[in-house]
C-alpha cells in the first residue's frame, strides 16, 4: 500500500476513496450526531438548523457529511504538497498518512464546527501556498481573508489563522501596505452582510460577535490511543529530519511553503486552547501539517521495508481502536 501510494498515479484518487471507505467502517455501525451548542457560532446553528435533519436520517446524513469532507480535507492538503513540490516528486502519501491518522478517532468525531471549518482552512492554507505565483495578488489575499471571515462564523478560534496570513505575506511578498489592509477589509465583510441581512429583518444578535474563551483542554485518552500518539509523535520527528536533511535539494519556494507549514501547525495547536467545550475534534486542525510532514518518514526510505511494516502496524491499530470503540 506504501508503494502504491508512493507512486503518482491517475488511479490513485479513486484507490485513496477507497482507502477512507475501509478504515471508516466504524462511522456505519456507530450513530453519528450533531448537537448545537449555546455559545456555537451564528453560522454553524444556521447551516445546521437549514437542514431539517429528520433523527431517523440524522445518522446515516452526518456519517456521509463526514466522510465527504474527510476525503476532500485528504485531497486538499495532498494537492498542497504535490503543487507546491514540497518533496522531490509527487505522491499521494499525505492523503493516505491523513485518512489513516483520523481513522484512530473516527467514532469520536462528530459534525462539529471545527471539521467543517477545517475545509475552508486547508482552502487557505492551499492558497497561501501560492502567494508567490498570484497574478492579482490583492485580489487573491482578499478572497482568502472572506473565507477567513465566514469561517471564523463557523468556528470562533479560527481568528487566530489570520496571523498565518501575515506570516505567510512576510515571507512570501514584499511589504505592500495596501496587501496588508486587504487582510482587515476581507475579514470584516462577511460580518458586514449579515449584519445588514438581520438590521434590515428587525433581528438583533449579538453573537455575532467573536466570542473567545481561554480554556484548558480536557481529552480523555486509553492507554491503546495514548500509544497511538506517542507513535505518531515518533513518526512526526523522524519525518521532521527527513525534511531537513533534503531541504537544500528543494526550490526556494518550496522552502518558504515548509516554514508556513511549521508556523501554520504552531497555530493550530493554540486554537482548542481559544474553546471551552473542547472536544478531540477541535485538535483537527493540527493533523494536516502532522500528515504532511509525517508522510516524509514513508516517501524519503530507500528500502519501504520499515514504512511498509509501520504501516501495517498502524492499520492494524486503527482497526482494534474502531472495533473496541463499536462494540464496547
Amino acid at each position: 500500500m506504501v508503494l502504491t501510494f508512493k507512486a503518482n498515479r491517475p488511479y490513485n484518487h479513486l484507490l485513496l476513496l477507497m482507502y477512507g471507505l475501509i478504515i471508516f467502517w466504524p462511522i456505519y455501525l456507530k450513530a453519528t450526531h450533531c448537537y448545537i451548542q449555546p455559545d456555537s457560532p451564528v453560522l454553524y446553528r444556521w447551516l445546521i438548523s437549514s437542514l431539517n435533519i429528520t433523527q431517523s436520517t440524522s445518522s446515516v446524513f452526518f456519517a456521509l457529511s463526514n466522510i465527504i469532507l474527510l476525503f476532500i480535507q485528504a485531497m486538499l492538503i495532498n494537492s498542497i504538497v504535490n503543487r507546491n513540490k514540497l518533496f522531490a516528486k509527487e505522491h499521494y502519501l499525505t492523503g493516505m498518512c491523513y485518512l489513516l491518522f483520523i481513522s484512530f478517532y473516527i467514532t469520536k468525531l462528530e459534525l462539529s464546527p471545527a471539521l467543517l471549518s477545517s475545509t475552508s482552512i486547508l482552502w487557505i492554507l492551499y492558497k497561501l501556498c501560492s502567494l508567490q505565483n498570484m497574478q492579482n495578488p490583492r485580489i487573491g489575499i482578499f478572497n482568502i481573508s472572506i473565507v477567513l471571515g465566514l469561517t471564523t462564523l463557523i468556528y470562533t478560534p479560527t481568528l487566530l489563522f489570520i496571523l498565518v496570513i501575515f506570516f505567510a505575506l512576510i515571507i512570501a511578498r514584499p511589504f505592500k501596505f495596501p496587501e496588508w489592509i486587504m487582510v482587515f477589509v476581507g475579514l470584516l465583510v462577511p460580518y458586514y452582510f449579515i449584519s445588514s441581512i438581520l438590521f434590515i429583518n428587525g433581528i438583533k444578535n449579538n453573537s455575532l460577535l467573536p466570542l473567545v474563551d481561554l480554556a484548558i483542554p480536557v481529552i480523555q485518552f486509553t492507554k491503546w490511543e495514548v500509544s497511538i500518539n506517542i507513535l505518531i509523535g515518533l513518526l512526526l520527528l523522524i519525518g521532521f529530519v527527513y525534511i531537513q536533511q533534503n531541504s537544500r535539494k528543494l526550490l526556494f519556494q518550496s522552502r518558504n511553503n515548509w516554514t508556513i507549514i511549521y508556523f501554520y501547525l504552531f497555530i493550530a495547536i493554540l486554537c482548542p486552547f481559544l474553546n471551552n467545550n473542547s472536544s478531540i475534534g477541535d485538535f483537527i486542525f493540527i493533523l494536516s501539517p502532522i500528515c504532511t510532514i509525517g508522510a516524509a518518514f514513508f516517501f524519503y526510505p530507500k528500502k519501504n521495508l520499515i514504512p511498509s511494516v509501520v504501516h501495517l502496524l498502524l492499520l492494524a491499530f486503527s482497526i482494534y481502536l474502531s472495533y473496541v470503540n463499536v462494540f464496547n
